[in-house]
């Protein structure tokens, strides 16, 4: 999970930001909206694997991305079952 994206953010940008940790493909980058067009900064990316993940939350978090140069947060996603 990614939070503090850029409102107006593209897809090709955080594409751009996640350069050199696999590929992603835009059906594996979404991005919350708390009303159509209204974009809340948090979205979520999932990697080809586990590793690039890793590796790209050691790597990335606490950066800046996109135009507007905003710092993002990086966080693990548990894929196991909700309790």
């Amino acid at each position: 999970m990614i939070r503090g994206l850029p409102f107006k953010i593209q897809i090709s940008e955080i594409i751009e930001f996640f350069d050199g940790y696999g590929k992603i493909a835009e059906e594996n980058i979404f991005v919350e909206e708390s009303a159509p067009g209204r974009r809340t900064g948090v979205g979520l990316i999932i990697f080809e694997t586990e590793d690039f993940a890793q590796d790209a939350k050691s790597a990335l978090n606490k950066q800046k991305i996109g135009e507007a140069q905003r710092w993002v947060d990086l966080f693990d996603v548990n894929d196991g079952p909700m309790k």
